[in-house]
């Protein structure tokens, strides 16, 4: 993995990066209006792409595309630093391990979305929840020698294998619980074009769920044949950023196909298929979720607008949209 370095991009630059996550919003300031409940990060020009629930510590843990740095948030808006790891560049998706009290963390370059002849990179770090201190740190991009590398998203399966999506070539990496790096999946189906795979969320039946942006598709991947993978016919277009499983089995989704929403989806068929149950209006910045005593809360990161001062993180009341 290459040494963390901080970068200020330029208005085209974040353009790219911002259009090519789905997430549409003005080079001028952004405008937002207050939502109840929202908690407010005071920190300007650290685009938290990531949010991750800790519900052990009752706390929000958040990335940078800034610099990196993971910090966690209190329920009450109090931030505070976790992690500033030379290691990690640019941090992008967060997994909490709960059963190992781990931090799993994906670590790209966002300058790579605007630097059309550069490889990129891909790399996955964990950390110990309770003393902050890495585990491992593996570089993902260097499994493949062709193509370029964005690891976006991480999911954990029940035996702690890590799942990172590749944005920029068509793999799935498994990482083992020791750190141990190889390439699970390799597939067309995981392509597209510019930017493909996203958001990842593992199912206790033993499969994953994986998002395509570039195709505008959800995947279902069987652990036990990766080769396996097809689409689920869902009853609206996704466009899928970010994704979170709750415990009861529905699916919550960052939607960027239309005016942006958090969606519920669910399944009575193995996710063979899916059909939307609910829905929540977002002022367009959204990028990732996750869940909070069941309840859906998605980030706003503004992406597309390096002048921003105040992130939220925002809770979805997508119960109202049901039926």
């Amino acid at each position: 993995m290459r040494i963390k370095r901080r970068w200020v991009a330029t208005g085209l630059g974040l353009a790219a990066l911002a259009c090519s996550m789905g997430v549409i919003v003005p080079m001028a300031l952004q405008q937002h209006t207050p939502v109840p409940g929202e908690i407010v990060v005071d920190i300007a020009g650290i685009r938290p792409e990531g949010v991750e629930w800790d519900a052990a510590r009752q706390r929000f843990i958040i990335g940078s595309l800034a610099d990196g740095t993971l910090r966690a948030v209190s329920p009450e808006g109090v931030t505070s630093t976790l992690i500033d790891d030379p290691q990690i560049n640019v941090s992008v998706g967060l997994e909490i391990d709960a059963a190992s009290n781990r931090l799993l963390v994906t670590s790209s370059e966002a300058t790579a979305f605007f630097n059309p002849f550069g490889r990129g990179g891909a790399g996955l770090a964990a950390y110990d929840l309770d003393s902050m201190e890495r585990l491992f740190v593996v570089d993902l991009g260097g499994l493949s020698s062709e193509g370029r590398h964005f690891a976006n998203d991480v999911a954990v399966d029940a035996e702690g294998n890590a799942y990172v999506t590749d944005s920029f070539s068509p793999i799935l990496y498994r990482v083992t619980p020791q750190g141990e790096a190889s390439i699970f999946l390799r597939d067309p189906a995981l392509g597209a074009g510019f930017l493909g795979l996203n958001g990842i969320a593992f199912h206790p039946d033993g499969f994953l769920l994986v998002a395509n942006s570039g195709t505008r598709s959800l995947l279902r991947v069987p652990l036990d044949a990766p080769e396996q993978v097809q689409p689920v016919t869902t009853d609206v277009t996704v466009g899928i950023d970010g994704m979170a499983l709750a415990e009861d089995g529905t699916l919550y989704i960052v939607n960027n196909a239309g005016e942006q929403s958090i969606d519920a989806l669910v399944s009575d068929d193995g996710w063979t298929s899916a059909r939307r149950v609910g829905r929540a209006l977002t002022q367009d910045g959204a990028t990732t979720l996750t869940v909070r005593d069941g309840q859906p809360w998605y980030i706003n990161a503004y992406l597309m607008n390096f002048l921003a001062r105040q992130y939220q993180i925002v809770p979805a009341d997508v119960q109202a949209s049901r039926g």
